[in-house]
């Protein structure tokens, strides 16, 4: 069930690595169910087209999915000691790419699932600004 406890997500700068990972398990719990759910159809051919519809999902889910990853760790990691600096990180760049990412995620996910009981609407939501200077500016994502 989702935290109603936390604000609703309404800039790019809103997600939160948590963000990331709750949708991500919400996915995949919902690719699940619907596996097992054709697992219990008894038509095979049903069952194949099926395994092969959540297969191509998960295929065109998981490159965002891992590059939401990645960005999270980039821009939510704990500052800890590194042997080698990094180069500096453009943290505008990479808030705008996650908030496109994003959306494009969350789009697919609430047309499929919006309705589901563990769909959290206040933080599964699409973002137009990478945070509120941005909107104060008009400087969409």
């Amino acid at each position: 069930m989702p935290d109603m406890t936390r604000p609703a997500v309404r800039y790019a700068s809103d997600i939160t690595a948590e963000d990331v990972q709750e949708l991500k398990v919400f996915v995949d719990g919902r690719i699940r169910e619907a596996y097992e759910a054709s697992r219990n159809v008894g038509d095979y051919t049903w069952q194949s087209q099926i395994s092969a519809v959540l297969g191509l999902a998960g295929n065109l889910l998981r490159p965002l999915r891992q590059r939401l990853d990645e960005l999270s760790l980039m821009l939510f990691a704990e500052s800890e000691p590194v042997a080698v600096p990094s180069p500096a990180i453009d943290r505008e760049a990479l808030l705008d790419e996650l908030g496109r990412l994003w959306n494009r995620l969350v789009g697919l996910v609430r047309g499929s699932w919006s309705g589901h009981h563990a769909f959290d609407v206040l933080r599964w939501r699409e973002v137009k600004y990478r945070d509120p200077l941005g909107e104060v500016n008009q400087q969409p994502l």
